[in-house]
């Protein structure tokens, strides 16, 4: 399992999401974690705080640790406004 930085650039208002750390199997499945720790299931389709997966870029940042599982949000940066 891998731990990767997901990031976005297109939505710069308040109340968006602007990064996570998350841990997914690899960068396509990474793409599909939403920020939002109440959102366990996201079709990849932008929503009000996060963008479609097309605006989504991904990092890799390290690997976790055994028995870690994937969709992990480890954080998030949320910009309320």
């Amino acid at each position: 399992m891998n731990i990767y930085l997901i990031y976005q650039n297109k939505m710069t208002n308040y109340d968006s999401y602007d990064s996570a750390v998350v841990c997914a199997e690899d960068e396509k499945h990474a793409k599909f974690i939403h920020p939002s720790k109440l959102i366990s299931k996201w079709d990849g389709i932008g929503d009000d705080c996060w963008p479609d997966i097309t605006h989504v870029n991904v990092q890799l940042v390290g690997r976790a640790h055994e028995g870690i599982k994937t969709g992990c949000v480890v954080c998030s940066s949320f910009n309320a406004g």
